[in-house]
Order: C-alpha cells, then structure tokens, then sequence
C-alpha cells in the first residue's frame, strides 16, 4: 500500500484553480470527478520531510492508488479543510 502525507493549510488552498475549487465544490454536492479530484488531492502531498512534491511527481503518486485508498486520502483532505474552516488561524483580524 502507497503511504500518502497530506498537509493542508490556507496557504495551499489559496494555490488551487477555480477548476480544482468547483471539483471542491461539486464533491459537497454529491458529484464527484475523480479527475478533478485528483488534481486537488495531489496539490497537498508531501514528502517524508514535509515538502511539498512536484506536481507531475504528485500526479504519479495518486494515480497508483487503488480505489479505496483514494478515497480515504480524498476523506482525509476534506476532513482537514473543514477544520481549517472551524479553526480559522488567528491573524488579528
């Protein structure tokens, strides 16, 4: 089984296309692309020292992953962005 690290932070979500933003979207529809999907999940992969992984690298690594554990490592995303979202940082704002 492929071991996928996700870091998910505003910052990196402020990096997603309006393309990968209404596959966000969607998904909380019920409409799932697995092709959009894809291209967001890939966006927040890092390596064991917790450096984001090349695009076209990321791509790779989700597209090996069969099925299930796709959609656990898509849970995993969207669990951390609805704690973003509950816990928004403190900026003084």
């Amino acid at each position: 089984m492929i071991e996928i690290r996700l870091n998910v932070s505003q910052e990196r979500l402020d990096l997603l296309t309006v393309d990968e933003m209404v596959a966000v979207e969607n998904v909380g529809a019920g409409i799932i692309s697995i092709k959009g999907l894809r291209s967001v999940v890939a966006k927040f992969i890092v390596n064991e020292a917790g450096a984001y992984l090349a695009e076209a690298e990321a791509l790779r690594v989700v597209g090996r992953l069969l099925r299930p554990q796709f959609f656990d490592v898509a849970r995993e995303f969207f669990s951390a962005v609805s704690g973003l979202a509950v816990n928004p940082p403190s900026d003084g704002s």
